[in-house]
């Protein structure tokens, strides 16, 4: 199964940024809206981060959401912000 066949309520969107220190990455999790007209479950995703780092910190990513899974970095599954 891939993510684009996954309903919206099991898909978290993220804004992610690796911490310059190797602390605890940066993330936080995108507010869904309204459906992107002409798609299928496709949503408009929102949010706020702080503007004390530069843009180009930043990525987004959507990764498969169920309560108690911990999700890798690295797995195949998690679409990034290209």
């Amino acid at each position: 199964m891939y993510l684009k066949d996954l309903p919206p309520e099991s898909v978290r969107v993220e804004v992610f940024a690796e911490e310059p220190d190797g602390g605890e990455p940066f993330r936080r999790e995108l507010a869904r809206g309204a459906p992107l007209v002409g798609t299928t479950r496709g949503f408009i995703y929102t949010g706020k981060v702080p503007a004390t780092r530069a843009a180009d910190d930043y990525t987004v990513r959507v990764i498969a959401q169920l309560d108690g899974a911990v999700v890798p970095l690295e797995a195949n599954q998690i679409l990034w912000q290209r």
